[in-house]
């Protein structure tokens, strides 16, 4: 009675646990999907098939960088692209990048004023960070003409009392422009534990070059194709220099095998040796970066009691059915056997009648 009793409690909590681990990933993959920033590579891939990695430069205040750089390093992506033998369709690109810096302006209406945060955008942006339009279009790279902003729903409507404002002026530092849409901020608690709680302005890079000429690219991110296991960081690392700042690899990094490698790291994971400023979105990424990892190890440990269980009934099941081999297999076997051979004995006697 009480061996039965033991079994049904180990059942019980093996069930329990199981329960548990699944609760944890289940967690985990809604953690990283919350995440649409480090996602770029899969959306830029579609459904071609190829491999693309997603990484992100993070520079210190005294290595910034300037638009000419990067527009030298899109050249060195298409020398070493030709060295790889990679060619893009007709049209297309092997590659999609994006550049931000972060700062603070006073913007005025008609109907209000405000100061608000800043970030100065270039390339595609809006395609690594695809925020939810609430009227209007994003910025894009191919615009012509630099004198658009983009505001999020609590600056348009301090400045306007309305999210539908797409196609209003506004004015910044005496200079006109044009509001070319309203963007909804994430909703996640890992962006809402780090971004700014008050407005927040999208501007061209360009533009905010003409408000602060002093002002350098802090954030610069890449998608490029990776033929082979270490490609797209070599190119970066090779032909755009982050110095003190950090070179982060976004593809992946929620991944199990990831989680795995940062427990490893526990105890440093939060020390910081670069004095790079990170932007909100990674310090939202680093902060489901560890959450992942924390689930994952629970996961982990859930699952060593189970484990352990199936190894043990594994094994006494095997015992058990060694003995009941040893012990009824060579009658069945000489029990076949007579059958064969009176099967054979009435196969060839029928083939001489």
């Amino acid at each position: 009675m009480k061996k039965r009793t033991f079994i049904t409690v180990s059942l019980i909590l093996c069930g329990l646990m199981l329960l548990m681990a699944v609760a944890c990933l289940v967690a985990r993959s809604v953690l990283a999907g919350s995440q649409q920033s480090q996602k770029q590579a899969e959306r830029w891939a579609g459904e071609s098939g190829e491999r693309f990695m997603q990484y992100t430069c993070f520079f210190t205040q005294d290595a910034l960088k300037d638009l000419e750089s990067v527009f030298a390093l899109r050249q060195k992506y298409l020398d070493s692209f030709a060295e790889a033998d990679l060619e893009a369709e007709p049209g297309g690109s092997l590659y999609c990048d994006a550049w931000s810096t972060t700062g603070s302006v006073k913007i005025n209406s008609e109907h209000g004023n405000a100061t608000t945060a800043v970030v100065a955008v270039g390339g595609s942006f809006f395609d690594f960070h695809p925020l939810t339009l609430r009227s209007g279009v994003y910025l894009r790279q191919s615009d012509v003409n630099k004198d658009r902003v983009v505001l999020d729903e609590v600056l348009a409507w301090m400045l306007f009392g309305s999210p539908d404002v797409a196609g209003m002026q506004v004015d910044i530092s005496g200079r006109p422009y044009v509001v070319a849409g309203v963007v909804q901020r994430e909703s996640d608690k890992a962006t809402k534990l780090f971004a700014e709680d008050g407005p927040m302005l999208y501007i061209p890079f360009e533009s905010w070059l003409n408000l602060n000429s002093r002002a350098g690219i802090d954030c610069y991110e890449a998608v490029l194709p990776e033929p082979v296991d270490g490609f797209t960081q070599t190119v970066l690392e090779t032909n755009y220099s982050v110095g003190d700042g950090v070179l982060q690899r976004n593809t992946d990094r929620f991944s199990l095998s990831a989680s795995v490698a940062q427990m490893k790291k526990f105890g440093t994971r939060g020390v910081r040796t670069s004095p790079a400023v990170l932007p909100y979105w990674e310090n939202a990424a680093r902060y489901v970066e560890d959450w992942c990892t924390l689930l994952a190890f629970l996961a982990m440990l859930l699952l060593i009691y189970p484990a352990i269980c199936a190894l043990v009934a594994f094994v006494f099941g095997w015992i058990v059915l060694r003995k009941q081999l040893i012990k009824h297999l060579p009658g069945f076997v000489s029990k076949v056997g007579d059958k064969l051979y009176a099967f054979s004995g009435k196969f060839y006697k029928g083939k001489r009648d």
